[in-house]
């Protein structure tokens, strides 16, 4: 282990000075030492160690004094000079010094990568030529405040041009360095907000479309008690903000839907995050209104449920002008009977499900309704049609379907295993309760009916078959007599 080395300019002045000291008297007494062994006189020898002692003193002193303090503080200042380096180089914020006429002299590695560009895409540039053109006027007020009102620093917010030309969003904190009042440089430390900014963009849009959409929008937390409504939810189901916070969107169930909808309904919910369909609701007010429903579930990193969220329209016009129009298109406008287009839609249906089930189709036509409707006219001829239609529906079953398909002719279609005989006795009864008296204003009508019965698939094996020969058998009734029923086969 060697002796350790100690470097003067690590010494504190005194304990430097003092070892110098004690170093020049060691040095003296050796130098007498020497010169009373060689014999040399002793006023000379003791002239020249003054003159020794004289020097070093001085030459120690200068050191202690002038040279080391200098090279110390040069020191320091190198080491001060390469923190700053450091801190400028690899701050995560932009910094950007400009000269007093505010021309870029140098940028960190943040300030060229917010911006796309190089450091010598940088130098020489006015601070203005990087500024989004919107933003020159607040420039040309921190400029003013710094310069003419001598204020130290200013803080802002203003978008700088990125190489490829969009804009990014900085908070920025700019200072003025001076000396004897003269502006040395300036220097801006720049923090990319533009995340921030979009964010704050979209939570303020989102804020605008929450109050102002037309459609009903629902928050709901894990628990499913709501937490934000819109005024929209206000004016579709009747329940102000303050009465709908807290509670379970199930205080607007009609009961119009089963306890099974609601089970599928959830269960597609959670296993999809998402459900959309149509609700019938209940109004504060108590009438039922139609809803279009886009239901999701909201889940944290976890995957743990955090919120519902609803947004609803109020459909209920619109499913009555479609039921007008799907009732227009498949229902007898004077009768209220499946027409001809509902008679072949319900055959095509039953006939997808093959000859098991059972079918027999009822054709039947009026006798005697064209002169009643010569006689009394066509308000009587419609009224009596419609007495005919009010009778045919209390004849058949409910799973039975009666169409009017022409004036005065009608169908009925049975869907029945023993459909042959079922088919009979509806038929008979069809043709008592026709026989029956009809009373229209002062009228005292009676009419009768001829019965074609064909039976699926003895009789077709299509629909067309199968109404072409109920259709025969009906004329063959009529050839019979009248007021009977026939069957194809």
């Amino acid at each position: 282990m060697g002796i350790p080395r100690v470097r003067f300019e690590h010494l504190s002045p005194s304990v430097g000075f003092g070892l110098v000291v004690v170093s020049i008297f060691v040095t003296e007494s050796l130098v007498m030492l020497v010169y009373s062994l060689l014999g040399i006189e002793n006023d000379r020898v003791t002239d020249f160690v003054d003159a020794f002692i004289v020097t070093a003193v001085v030459g120690a002193v200068s050191y202690f004094v002038i040279v080391r303090p200098l090279m110390v503080s040069k020191e320091k200042t190198r080491l001060s000079e390469r923190r700053l380096r450091a801190i400028f180089d690899s701050s995560t914020i932009g910094i950007a010094l400009a000269d007093k006429d505010c021309q870029i002299n140098e940028t960190n590695r943040a300030f060229q990568q917010m911006l796309g560009l190089a450091e010598e895409d940088l130098v020489g540039l006015p601070i203005d030529a990087i500024i989004h053109q919107n933003d020159l006027g607040c420039s040309t007020c921190i400029i003013h405040d710094l310069t003419t009102e001598k204020k130290q620093r200013a803080h802002l917010e203003r978008r700088y041009l990125h190489k490829d030309g969009h804009a990014v969003w900085c908070r920025e904190h700019v200072s003025v360095v001076r000396e004897h009042d003269e502006i040395l440089f300036f220097c801006i430390m720049a923090e990319d907000i533009s995340l921030i900014h979009e964010a704050e963009y979209e939570k303020r849009l989102a804020a605008t479309l929450f109050q102002t959409s037309t459609e009903a929008m629902v928050i709901s937390d894990a628990d499913n008690a709501i937490l934000r409504v819109n005024p929209a939810f206000t004016r579709i189901t009747g329940y102000s903000i303050d009465e709908a916070i807290g509670k379970n969107p199930k205080v607007l169930a009609s009961g119009h839907h089963t306890v099974q909808f609601y089970q599928a309904l959830w269960e597609d919910l959670l296993r999809e995050d998402h459900w959309n369909g149509d609700l019938w609701n209940r109004h504060k007010d108590g009438h039922l209104y139609a809803q279009r429903v886009a239901m999701s579930v909201v889940r944290d990193s976890y995957g743990e449920i955090t919120n519902f969220t609803a947004v609803f329209s109020d459909v209920t016009d619109e499913k009555r002008k479609n039921d007008e129009i799907r009732h227009q298109a498949h229902y007898d406008a004077l009768t209220g009977l499946a027409n001809r287009s509902l008679m072949w839609e319900r055959l095509l249906f039953y006939f997808s499900r093959g000859p098991e089930e059972g079918l027999a189709l009822l054709f039947i036509d009026l006798d005697g309704f064209k002169p009643v409707n010569d006689r009394y006219g066509h308000p009587v001829g419609d009224r009596l049609l419609q007495i005919v239609a009010e009778r045919l529906k209390k004849t058949v079953r409910h799973s039975d379907t009666v169409a009017r398909i022409g004036g005065d002719e009608f169908v009925v279609i049975v869907h029945e295993r023993e459909s042959r005989m079922v088919a009979r006795k509806i038929a008979e009864n069809i043709l008592g309760n026709l026989r029956n008296v009809m009373r229209i204003d002062e009228h005292e009508i009676r009419i009768g009916a001829s019965i074609g019965v064909a039976v699926y698939p003895e009789d077709g094996e299509t629909p067309d078959e199968l109404v072409k020969a109920a259709d025969g058998a009906m004329y063959r009734a009529k050839l019979a007599g009248r007021n009977t029923v026939c069957f194809h086969s």
